[in-house]
């Protein structure tokens, strides 16, 4: 049994020290040996088969198509949100001015039909669209899917 202390390499024999011992494997770990072409090539073939799998691995898939479409005009509203990953982020939607680009104030209002007016407190600008807040933002949500969907159907 071999025991590496302070520097030396005890054997139950003598005492080598660590640097001749570690030239020792050194020099039987680079001493010439025959292989076979056969079991080279099979080496040689997973060794490239591993680092192509690893190299394939480090790369991020692409994202989709439709992950930059952001901002679209529905409802003569110019509306824009963002994505948690590969899904809309219903909560980021928001509706902003075409004119000054502020975003809009959103009121709910209306006698008989109800209905919702966005306000731009910049510029004046106003627009009613029919149906609550909670409608209205449900309504842009699914545009926002359809043309999602129809730019992913364009690019394949």
């Amino acid at each position: 049994m071999a025991t590496v202390v302070g520097g030396f390499l005890l054997n139950r024999f003598e005492v080598i020290p660590l640097g001749r011992w570690i030239s020792t494997i050194g020099r039987w770990l680079v001493r010439p040996f025959h292989v076979p072409l056969i079991v080279f090539v099979v080496i040689v073939a997973a060794l490239a088969l591993f680092v192509v799998r690893f190299v394939g691995t480090l790369k991020e898939p692409l994202p989709p198509p439709w992950i930059g479409y952001r901002e679209d005009t529905f409802l003569d509203v110019v509306w824009r949100w963002q994505y948690d990953g590969h899904r809309l982020d219903e909560h980021s939607i928001g509706a902003f001015c075409p004119r000054c680009q502020m975003r809009l104030r959103v009121e709910a209002g209306g006698y008989r039909t109800v209905m919702t007016t966005v306000c731009c407190e910049d510029c004046g600008f106003r627009h009613e669209v029919e149906g609550n807040p909670k409608q209205v933002l449900d309504r842009v949500e699914r545009l926002i899917e359809r043309e999602a969907n129809r730019r992913a159907q364009a690019v394949r």
